[in-house]
């Protein structure tokens, strides 16, 4: 079942002729269908209460775990560099306990032992130095507080489902609109650089993260693997459809049509589930 407006926060003034826009924002929420499969994994994990002094670094622009999280939780903070964040806010309805702050993960302005939980998702590829923000994360984390990280791998299995017979038309006509010969290798390289990824994380994400977690005083150090072969076929078909349809490196509007059918096949497949296509990190600090 489909939350309606999650992650929304409704604008100050709504005129005539956006409110029929607003009104199917609201009702999609956040248009991101894998994380939003995710993130219902996240608040199991973090179990927020109205106590709850939360952090979220890197939320990106639509703050939408934030707002999720600001109605679970005392007070809430998020932290990214994103310029365009302060605008957005400003024009838009938001909660007295959501905070955003502009800066980096890197030098957290936040007191010592301040926060409950904190939450970071798919930020620590990105760094060049993954220790430092973990450190900033530890300083400022309460003793007992919990970490959770959820970070993705680059599609391993887009090469398979390149090859597949069913994907033969796409591929032609992804390559048709391109001046460059368009292969899956060529795809994934491209991904790793608009994300700005740290490609060696993806040799190993598991013990990437174990590593940070255990380089600082973190104890009870758990992983889930979610989104199994089955599920990451399934995305990436969608990648090369979007893709050959729309021109698009991503899965374009209209995501959430997909969520039912991710959950469904989640469902079916959890079994598999010693491996995947991301990874849900938790730890407490000692």
């Amino acid at each position: 079942m489909i939350k309606p407006g999650f992650g929304y926060l409704f604008p100050k003034t709504i005129y005539i002729n956006n409110c029929i826009y607003e009104l199917k924002s609201w009702f999609k929420g956040w248009d991101n269908f894998v994380k939003r499969f995710l993130f219902e994994d996240a608040f199991k994990i973090l179990d927020l209460n109205k106590k709850d002094y939360f952090l979220e670094i890197g939320p990106g622009g639509s703050l939408a775990f934030s707002v999720e999280a600001s109605k679970k939780s005392k007070m809430v903070y998020c932290i990214d560099s994103c310029k365009n964040i302060p605008t957005y806010l400003k024009n838009r309805r938001k909660p007295e306990n959501l905070n955003f702050v502009l800066g980096n993960c890197n030098k957290l302005p936040f007191a010592n032992n301040f926060f409950d939980k904190i939450f970071i998702s798919d930020v620590i590829p990105v760094l060049k130095n993954p220790k430092k923000c973990i450190s900033e994360i530890f300083r400022v984390l309460k003793t007992g507080g919990l970490i959770l990280t959820i970070n993705g791998n680059n599609y391993p299995l887009l090469e398979e489902v390149w090859k597949e017979q069913e994907m033969e038309d796409f591929i032609i006509k992804i390559n048709k609109k391109s001046k460059n010969k368009i292969t899956a290798n060529f795809y994934l390289k491209k991904n790793i650089k608009l994300h700005q990824t740290q490609s060696n994380f993806y040799k190993n994400p598991k013990k990437a993260i174990d590593v940070l977690l255990k380089s600082f005083r973190f104890c009870e150090i758990k992983h889930v693997f979610r989104v199994s072969s089955v599920s990451e076929k399934f995305i990436c078909r969608l990648l090369i459809k979007n893709l050959a349809n729309n021109g698009d490196w991503g899965f374009g509007e209209n995501q959430m049509q997909y969520f039912n059918e991710l959950k469904n096949l989640e469902s079916k497949n959890s079994h598999e589930l010693n491996s995947g296509l991301f990874l849900i990190s938790s730890a407490k600090k000692r």
